[in-house]
């Protein structure tokens, strides 16, 4: 979500910046890791099957010079496992971590930690929940000082805790709704970035809402007369194709008149002159 003032300016690329400590490529061997990978998110969740003992992690940086490190992903234990991966920049003043929580069980139902609804309401997230994804955003108008949040689990005996919003400052805050997994263990975390305009924004986003009103009604009654354009002239196509229709069935229905009053008269002379004959 792009915050008004920010810049349009392209940052310097990633392969580039001895500072950059985040990934580029991020998966396990195993599929059912989630959120789906973004190098801006740091952590993820698997259930892992009873005889699962170890997963193989790629983790790619985006700078090729950064070093990675990976613990915690051999050897699985029943229960809760944490591997923990450690991207050190080029230059070895940067570190940044993306954890994988891993839940080893026999019972996946009770592991599971998933959300069936996330609202917020008069709001939209953005993007649009989805159980799997786990990083959202809103903005909302300088008078809103709190949300009302729904947050409903998958399972009826996983708990949910709610953190954030109820006492929102101007700019960026933070609400995390924490999912507890019915063996009580196994936990998943929803992260809402909830920008609130200030007064000054309010009034730009206002005038901008305007603007684009206008700009879509342009677009509305321009997208109208196009469409009326194109009709009259589908209309003035057809009735002319009526019309010329119309022309030919009529000269071929004079020909076959003229020719049947031609055959007539013929027949008519032949058996005159038979007669006279």
């Amino acid at each position: 979500m792009k915050r008004i003032g920010e810049s349009n300016e392209e940052k310097e690329e990633g392969s580039l910046d001895p500072n950059n400590t985040k990934l580029k490529i991020f998966r396990l061997d195993k599929e059912g890791m989630n959120p789906v990978f973004d190098p801006n998110i740091t952590e993820y969740y698997f259930i892992a099957g009873p005889d699962v003992q170890n997963l193989l992690v790629t983790a790619i940086p985006e700078n090729e010079k950064a070093n990675v490190k990976i613990t915690g992903n051999v050897n699985l234990k029943q229960g809760i496992n944490m591997i923990t991966i450690e991207v050190t920049s080029e230059n070895q003043t940067k570190k940044q971590e993306y954890k994988i929580q891993v839940t080893k069980t026999d019972d996946v139902e009770k592991a599971n930690a998933s959300l069936e609804t996330l609202a917020i309401e008069n709001y939209d997230l953005l993007p649009s929940f989805d159980p799997n994804h786990t990083n959202y955003q809103i903005e909302v108008n300088d008078t809103t000082e709190s949300v009302k949040i729904l947050a409903i689990p998958q399972k009826i005996g996983a708990q949910v805790k709610i953190e954030g919003g109820q006492s929102l400052d101007f700019g960026k805050n933070k609400i995390l709704v924490t999912v507890i997994a019915e063996n009580g263990i196994t936990i998943k975390k929803y992260e809402i970035q909830v920008y609130r305009r200030n007064e000054e924004e309010e009034k730009i986003w206002q005038e901008q809402k305007k603007v684009n009103a206008v700009q879509l009604n342009t677009k509305i009654n321009t997208n109208s007369e196009e469409i009326k354009e194109e009709s009259n002239q589908i209309e003035e196509e057809f009735i002319n194709e009526n019309q010329d229709e119309q022309k030919e069935n009529s000269i071929f229905f004079i020909s076959a008149v003229v020719i049947i009053a031609l055959g007539i008269i013929s027949f008519v002379i032949y058996q005159r002159r038979k007669k006279n004959r």
